[in-house]
C-alpha cells in the first residue's frame, strides 16, 4: 500500500482509515489534515490551516468524525487549498444535516411498517371474529334419515 501510494496513487476514504492508526493518527480525518498540512504548508509552525481549524471546531457543534472524513472526501484534493474554515464547516455541517434527515426518514418508514402492521393484525381479527360468528350460527346437520 504504502508503495502504491508513493508511486502516485490517491487513498481512499477505505485505505485512509486503516492507514491512520499504523501512522499515528487517531483517525482518518487526523490523517488527511496532517496530510493537508504537509502538502500545503501551515504556515508559521503551530499555525492552523483552515482544513485543521474546520476539523477542530467541528467537534464544538455536535460534528462526527464520519461526517467530518465523509465531508473531507467529499472536496476533490486539488480544490481543498481554496475553502477556508467556514466553507469547511459548512461541508462538514451538511454530512450531519443528511445524517439527521435519513435518520428522520428511516424513523418515519419504522412507525409506517408498525402502523401497518396494526391494521394487518385489526383486519385478521375481525375477520377471524366473523369466521366464527358464522361458525356458531350455522345450523348443525341432522344426521337421521326420513
Amino acid at each position: 500500500m504504502v508503495n502504491q501510494i508513493k508511486g502516485g496513487a490517491s487513498v481512499t476514504e477505505a485505505t485512509g482509515a486503516k492507514l491512520a492508526g499504523p501512522l499515528g493518527f487517531s483517525d482518518f480525518a487526523e490523517l488527511v489534515v496532517a496530510a493537508y498540512n504537509w502538502r500545503y504548508g501551515g504556515g508559521a509552525e503551530g499555525e492552523e490551516t483552515p482544513l485543521s481549524e474546520a476539523v477542530r471546531l467541528a467537534g464544538k457543534y455536535g460534528i462526527t468524525r464520519a461526517q467530518v472524513e465523509r465531508g473531507i472526501t467529499r472536496v476533490p484534493e486539488e480544490r481543498r487549498a481554496s475553502f477556508d474554515a467556514l466553507a469547511w464547516l459548512a461541508i462538514f455541517h451538511d454530512e450531519r444535516s443528511l445524517d439527521a434527515r435519513i435518520d428522520g426518514e428511516l424513523r418515519a418508514a419504522a412507525k409506517m411498517r408498525e402502523a401497518d402492521q396494526r391494521d394487518e393484525i385489526r383486519v385478521l381479527k375481525e375477520q377471524l371474529q366473523a369466521a366464527r360468528a358464522k361458525q356458531k350460527v350455522a345450523p348443525k346437520k341432522s344426521r337421521r334419515s326420513a
